[in-house]
Parts: C-alpha cells; structure tokens; sequence
C-alpha cells in the first residue's frame, strides 16, 4: 500500500507542478463603476478565463470555476507535501522494518499491553483511502 500510496500523491505532485504551480483564484470581474459584472479565473492577477457564467454557453458554470480554484496548483503541491511528509513519518522503513516508527515512538512503556501498528498503520490507511477512487485501491486498506 504504501508504494502505491507513494505513487498516487507523487504523481497528483508532479500533474501539479506541470500546471505551473500557481494560485488560482475565482474572481470577479468589475465594471467602470466598481461594480461586478462577472466573474472569472484569476492566475497570478492575469485574467485567463472570464467566460464564466450560468448560461449554458459559458465556457464555465460558477460551480466548476469555484472548484477549480479550490484545487489550484499550489494548494495541490502544499496538500500533496504534507501527505508525503506524512508518509515519511509512519513508514516502517523509517523505524524497526515491521512497525510504524510514530507508534514505536509512543510505546514509552515496553511492559504496555499496547502493541506498535503493524504496517500500515491507520494514519497510512486513512491517508490512502482519500484516493480509494484510482486504480489499485484494495479494499483490504480500509480503515478500521
């Protein structure tokens, strides 16, 4: 799971940073007298789509733009990043080879009758199944 995982986030990382890495923002558009007359894409303060509108010859329904800007480039590489950091940090590979490092971390009492997450861990298990939708999910990852 954890390659795959891995392999998911990387590549939403890389799809990211292709697209230029910037923010993108949904903006109005303001007329002569301050008032907004639409509303549009924003990329680093250069208009690149005001074709945004309820009709259905826009070139974006109000409902897309907003999603697009709510998953722009930067906000994909941050959320990505903090995912892989995220992995790092509870891959076994980083502890004894078995147990999920941040729970060996926190088994301080050796004769606790709490045993270390065997890989992977719930906090892996719960960050995979976000990507539950892509081919390779195994439905043996869910979490408990």
């Amino acid at each position: 799971m954890i390659g795959w995982l891995r392999t998911q986030i990387e590549a939403d990382r890389a799809t990211a940073d292709e697209a230029g890495a910037r923010t993108w923002r949904y903006v109005p558009t303001l007329n002569a007298e301050g008032k907004p007359t639409a509303h549009g894409l924003d990329l680093d303060e250069l208009l690149i789509i005001t074709d945004v509108g309820p009709q259905d010859d826009a070139l974006l329904q109000p409902a897309e733009a907003i999603r697009i800007a709510l998953h722009d480039p930067a906000d994909v590489l941050a959320r990505c990043e903090a995912e892989l950091a995220l992995l790092d940090a509870h891959d076994p590979k980083g502890g004894d080879g078995l147990h999920c490092p941040v729970f060996i971390e926190q088994t301080v009492d050796p004769a606790s009758p709490y045993q270390p997450a065997v890989p992977p861990c719930r906090t892996l298990r719960l960050l995979a199944y976000g990507y539950r939708h892509r081919p390779g999910w195994d439905a043996a990852w869910v979490p408990d």
